[in-house]
């Protein structure tokens, strides 16, 4: 067991260093290995809070700020509550901010566009002239039209934008991954980018280093190389807390030898127990080590074996119970309440919460995904954002709460609108009386049949690009396949919005729920960078549909492929390393107690790895 050596303050030197770091007549960079529990966001704040008290008469008057970047937007909140919003401190998604810096370049932005657009259209004509026909074929033709058209119309933009809060996107519209090429590019090739930034924001922290994109990785640190008289570039990150393959991986050898390295080795976060899990997981990694504080208890952990072919909610419930036991918490008894729940991917936490059909659909197309998860799919949020709150408004007899929803986003009261009288609000409210009939008539309608009454009311404005399937009376039903969506099945990205469309819009509440973090349950990457008393981390190989984790190899129940074998002889990243970082991010979720279940083929093999780790002890492991 880890014995805490009752310094629990033996990381406070660290602040002190990067203290040193943001003299800007003497600048130095930084990169601070901050592992699970360590207090990173702590040591970040601490760095404003010195910056802006040494710094903050000289910077206010020459327009100059502290600028942060972190990973998510509940992220930014945290660190804005924590700095009290202060006005001299920027904080923003790595999106943002590299919309702020390029944002009007408008020429630019086109010239670039204009670029990876043709380079998008050879390498379709190319795979054309070799790949195969029939479907395949009319999908690159259609993708090749589609980006001679964009290409044809980029000179009639006088402005691009970019928001992820947008409903409507057309021609000017700059997409996620243009915005952090486009910004990478500048930075490399623009002097006067690179320049203007430095000279606007001469501290720039990031939190999460290890999965900002590595495209805009390199750029910045490329620029603090240029600038490294005049800029602090501070890194906060852990590489084995990586699990997104857009992150640059061993940051600490592509940062230069001016930079200051520190690690910090406390854990105020998880009880001795789970510190320990930690510790055993990391010696498969880079063998570093953490020490828990000396306040906390011993906690518990327990390792769950069933068979692949179990009863999932079966299991899981008697876990619940189990630990309720072990641990003398009744809590573990309001799974719902008071106990999150891991799981591998989405779709496994979208078949517990009932919007599995939305899901399972939408993320078939990849240039949605990001915001599938993130929840800014804009198509979506005419639903969960407009007509959802609608619909609820008007079952709870809620007059106020539906005008204020209409006067924000029913073009019906726009001002313009009323100006001819009262007419719009009279065909308003004829128009909500209909809907909440056809909802008491309708109680699990399609997002179709929604669409339909809300496009012949005019109530909200519909997504173009949804808008034309309401020019047929009705969608062709899904064939066997498109209900089943077996694993690398794929869908023309048209099809995917109306097997969506024809699923059913009681779906949108749960999916709201979770992409919102309202749920019990989660995803093993979706909890990065935050805690909670009682995790129950699910690994279910054979409910996972993606390819680039495999607990199943991880635990030595299956053998690694020859792929595996020859990458690990190229020193190559493999799916057990990337699962052995995952498996770390999950269990050091929990600060009290921590309950693991693994379905799998061979809870033999499973059991004997586990012990042979040191992950777990014998009498730690339940086999149900």
């Amino acid at each position: 067991m880890t014995q805490s050596n009752h310094d629990d303050r033996r990381d406070d030197h660290i602040d002190k260093k990067i203290e040193t770091c943001l003299d800007i007549t003497n600048p130095q960079s930084f990169f601070i290995f901050a592992g699970a529990g360590s207090g990173k966001t702590r040591s970040l704040i601490k760095a404003v809070q010195f910056a802006l008290k040494k710094y903050r008469r000289s910077f206010q008057v020459k327009g100059r700020k502290i600028c942060v970047i972190t990973f998510t937007n509940a992220a930014v909140g945290v660190i804005n509550l924590r700095t009290n919003y202060d006005p001299m401190v920027s904080v923003s998604t790595i999106h943002s901010f590299v919309w702020g810096m390029i944002q009007g370049y408008n020429q630019d932005i086109r010239v670039s566009l204009e670029k990876s657009i043709k380079i998008k259209i050879e390498e379709l004509d190319e795979k054309e002239k070799k790949g195969r026909g029939g479907d395949a074929s009319i999908k690159r033709l259609a993708k090749i039209k589609f980006y001679e058209e964009r290409l044809a119309k980029l000179p009639l933009v006088k402005e691009f934008r970019y928001s992820p809060e947008d409903l409507q996107k057309d021609i000017d519209f700059v997409t996620h991954a243009d915005v952090i090429r486009i910004g990478a590019e500048f930075l490399l090739e623009f002097p006067l980018m690179r320049q203007q930034l430095i000279s606007r924001f001469p501290i720039l922290l990031i939190d999460e280093s290890q999965d900002t994109h590595k495209q805009l990785l390199e750029a910045l640190i490329a620029t603090q190389k240029a600038h490294s008289d005049q800029f602090v570039l501070g890194l906060f990150g852990d590489a084995m807390q990586q699990i997104y393959l857009q992150g640059l991986a061993k940051i600490e050898t592509e940062i230069g030898s001016d930079w200051l390295t520190l690690d910090k080795v406390m854990n105020h976060r998880s009880n001795v127990r789970v510190v320990d899990l930690a510790n055993a997981i990391r010696k498969q990694g880079d063998k570093k080590k953490q020490e828990p504080r000396s306040d906390k208890t011993n906690g518990f952990i327990r390792l769950f074996l069933a068979p692949n072919d179990a009863d999932r909610q079966a299991i899981e419930s008697s876990i619940y119970s189990k630990m309720a036991k072990i641990t003398e918490d009744i809590k573990w008894d309001q799974p719902n309440e008071q106990v999150k729940s891991l799981v591998i991917e989405h779709h496994m936490a979208a078949h517990r919460m009932g919007f599995s059909r939305l899901f399972n659909v939408l993320r078939l197309i990849p240039d949605i995904y990001t915001e599938l998860l993130g929840g800014s799919v804009r198509q979506l949020r005419v639903f969960s954002d407009q007509i959802l709150p609608l619909k609820k408004a008007l079952s709870s007899d809620d007059d106020f709460k539906v005008m204020n929803l209409l006067k924000e986003h029913s073009p019906l009261l726009r001002p313009e609108a009323l100006k001819s009288g009262r007419s719009s609000l009279e065909q308003a409210k004829k128009a909500c009386d209909e809907l909440n009939v056809f909802w008491n008539n309708n109680p699990n309608p399609s997002f179709f049949q929604v669409l339909q009454k809300i496009k012949k009311s005019k109530l909200f404005s519909i997504p173009f690009d949804l808008d034309h399937f309401l020019d047929s009376a009705e969608l062709e039903p899904p064939s066997h396949e498109e209900q089943e969506l077996p694993p690398r099945f794929k869908v023309e990205e048209g099809r995917a919005w109306e097997l969506f469309l024809l699923s059913e819009f009681n779906q949108i509440q749960p999916y709201k729920d979770y992409i919102s973090g309202d749920s019990s349950f989660d995803t093993h990457q979706g909890v990065k960078g935050r805690e909670f008393e009682r995790v129950l981390a699910i690994i279910d190989d054979g409910q996972a549909r993606g390819f680039l984790f495999d607990y199943e190899k991880l635990f030595g129940a299956k053998p690694p492929s020859p792929t595996d074998l020859k990458n690990t002889s190229e020193g190559k990243e493999t799916s057990v390393d990337r699962t052995t970082r995952l498996f770390y991010v999950i269990c050091t979720r929990a600060e009290q107690s921590l309950a693991v279940v693994a379905y799998t083929s061979n809870p033999r093999l499973v059991r004997e790895k586990a012990i042979q780790a040191d992950w777990f002890l014998d009498e730690e492991i339940i086999n149900l």
